[in-house]
């Protein structure tokens, strides 16, 4: 694993980026792809289904999941299906958050003993070189929707979760170089597969689209796209910013 986190992000967003690719692909023939339809309206069609597909996989192609649980329901379900190996009895523990231990959304929670004080503290999140899992996942998923630090600060209070990683922005660089090599690697099968589509020959149909920050066409911040027409995918871009 490289020092700052890279590689593990690589292979869980690609894990992503496999399986979207899966659930998007049209049930149509390649004739029916060419009618002239937008790729965005097709996609749209079937995102009902796709993302059914997606949840109903989510946890066979994920390494790890999260869930947010009350401590309470915690420790009722440690108490009914644990007993102290010291004491020898059930519901006998305290189970609590160690406060002073968080780390953004990764917080120690401790299980002891009433009676004779033994107990075991654990990380709620795996760990990696750049820091939590859970805290990688958590700057990815707010950056996917178009927020940043201070949606996560508003998102952590109103549900009264531990406050959100303090460097937010720290944990940028690990996501968005997984990002880069996740996308290149996306549009050359995206290529490959329009070229087999248009019987091996490299002269692909395209589509050229582009977002920008403002309207007008004085906006220093945007990107381009280029996609298959039969396939629908990204085949490449270009992005411009100015700081």
């Amino acid at each position: 694993m490289v020092s700052d986190g890279t590689e593990f992000v690589v292979g869980d967003i690609e894990r992503l980026f496999e399986e979207a690719r899966r659930n998007t692909e049209t049930k149509v023939n390649a004739e029916s792809e060419r009618v002239k339809v937008s790729a965005s309206k097709k996609k749209i069609e079937n995102s009902e289904g796709s993302f059914k597909d997606y949840e109903d996989n989510f946890s066979v192609e994920i390494q790890s999941r999260y869930v947010i649980i009350d401590l309470n329901m915690l420790n009722d379900i440690y108490n009914n299906i644990a007993k102290c190996r010291y004491w020898d009895k059930s519901f006998c523990f305290d189970v609590a958050e160690n406060k002073n231990s968080c780390k953004g959304l990764a917080t120690s929670v401790s299980a002891n003993c009433k009676y004779c004080g033994s107990g075991h503290t654990s990380i709620t999140s795996n760990t990696v070189s750049g820091g939590y899992e859970v805290n990688l996942w958590f700057v990815y998923g707010m950056r996917c929707i178009g927020m940043g630090k201070r949606a996560a600060q508003i998102f952590c209070a109103l549900m009264n979760l531990p406050p959100h990683p303090a460097k937010f922005q720290r944990l940028y660089t690990p996501i968005f170089k997984a990002l880069e090599i996740v996308s290149s690697r996306s549009m050359v099968n995206s290529v490959n597969e329009a070229v087999v589509e248009n019987e091996h020959n490299k002269d692909i149909a395209i589509a050229l689209d582009g977002t920008w920050q403002k309207r007008g066409h004085f906006s220093k911040n945007g990107v381009a796209t280029a996609t298959s027409l039969d396939k629908g995918k990204v085949i490449d871009f270009n992005g411009n910013f100015s700081r």
